[in-house]
């Protein structure tokens, strides 16, 4: 008879060993990545024949009729034409919007010059008044005893010259001149 062999080995050295082995036979096999000596596994690698090719089209189908170039000039030409015409509308709007922003700035800036011409033109009615006063006392009385209004007339009169000048402001009147618009399309689109 035949002895039979023992199901385990008997040496420790002999498991391990035997481990390492069944281990390393379950492991895909290593590919080298870089000269560093670093491994990957192949399973990891990109497959080279899964990649897709892009083919140009219109290459297999022969060649082209008259009638095919003509209906891609056909509509190259409505492609760019409905480009052309659709800029045309948007900056006419664009300019429609400038129009009323331009029409808005200039009320607004009219109606503050009108409010400073009032508030000037009150104040130099005020000097006016003060001059004639200072020039009618001058022709008639004398400067020994002055009344108390000498005094504010005699100041307003001869030492606040400036200040009841009108300076408009004309901001918006500037950059219509310099949109190069002329007065007739201005008149015309009101």
């Amino acid at each position: 008879m035949e002895e039979a062999q023992p199901l385990l080995p008997s040496n420790d050295k002999e498991i391990i060993k035997q481990s390492a082995n069944d281990a390393a036979e379950n492991l895909p096999p290593l590919i080298e990545l870089s000269p560093t000596n670093k491994f990957i596994p192949e399973t990891d690698q990109p497959q080279l024949s899964d990649m897709e090719v892009h083919h140009h089209t219109g290459h297999a189908h022969g060649k082209k009729t008259w009638k095919t170039y003509f209906w891609e000039f056909i509509m190259l030409f409505l492609a760019v034409f409905c480009g052309f015409l659709a800029e045309y509308k948007l900056e006419h709007v664009i300019e429609h919007q400038r129009e009323k922003e331009f029409a808005q700035a200039l009320y607004a800036e009219l109606l503050d010059d009108s409010a400073v011409a009032a508030t000037k033109l009150t104040s130099r009615l005020e000097k006016e008044k003060d001059m004639d006063y200072l020039s009618s006392y001058f022709k008639d009385s004398s400067l020994a005893n002055l009344p108390k209004k000498f005094y504010p007339a005699y100041t307003t009169s001869l030492y606040l010259i400036n200040t009841y000048s009108f300076e408009p402001k004309d901001g918006i009147l500037n950059q219509f001149r310099n949109s190069g618009m002329d007065k007739t399309e201005m008149i015309n689109k009101n």
